[in-house]
């Protein structure tokens, strides 16, 4: 490009194969050398549509049946959520409660030493100084093991939100293109029977789920 070394461009082209006039450019989009074919298949489609003023008979029943799918498993994370935030809750409840009896047998060591040298008593291993100082042992090590618990369940509760809400967007996304698919048949009292064919490359799930619900025989 300008005598020089660069990404060039790529061309993202659609045309109509008539029996009578042959081959016949629909459109032609321009897009620097590093686009991805996969992101510009629903535009070239859109702009085909637009320039034929044809377009098939949506399959909305098709759309009905995955976005009920979709919505059942929006549910499903509703209930993982909840379950999730109340692991964390339990864990929250669990370092409060060790934290709180830590700070309560350190200070009955604090209490006891101080007894202790004023009554110049000595230390014992069954004494009530020795089972304090036990206790403040055994809760200083359950201490981070609670806080690892929480971190856990932090981490697993911000796991599930970010599904869920990436369900519920799909969700969203869905419904629109619902309402959008009954208007265009609504509005589309004649439609057509129509295949598309794709290189491989414009060939993702979601692209060819979108292909079939608009209404198109799919060739990839």
């Amino acid at each position: 490009m300008s005598d020089g070394v660069a990404l060039g461009i790529q061309a993202a082209l659609v045309s109509l194969h008539s029996p009578t006039f042959g081959r016949l450019w629909l459109s032609n989009e321009f897009h620097p050398g590093d686009t991805v074919s996969v992101t510009c298949l629903q535009a070239m489609v859109l702009a085909a549509e637009a320039r034929t003023g044809c377009r098939p008979q949506r399959r909305t029943a098709l759309l009905a049946g995955r976005l009920a799918a979709v919505e059942a498993a929006v549910q499903a994370l509703v209930d993982r959520v909840e379950a999730s935030f109340g692991q964390q809750r339990e864990a929250q409840d669990q370092l409060a409660d060790a934290a709180h009896t830590l700070s309560k047998w350190q200070g009955a060591v604090r209490s006891l030493t101080s007894d202790y040298e004023r009554q110049n008593r000595q230390q014992t291993v069954h004494c009530q100084l020795a089972w304090a100082q036990r206790k403040v042992d055994t809760y200083t090590q359950r201490l981070p093991r609670c806080q690892q618990t929480l971190q856990r369940a932090a981490r697993r509760l911000a796991r599930h939100e970010r599904q869920y809400d990436e369900a519920w967007a799909a969700v969203q996304q869905l419904r629109q293109q619902q309402q959008q698919l009954l208007a265009d048949n609504t509005a589309n009292p004649n439609p057509i029977r129509a295949t598309f064919r794709v290189d491989g490359g414009f060939a993702s799930l979601a692209n060819i789920y979108w292909l079939i619900e608009m209404g198109y025989d799919v060739y990839t």
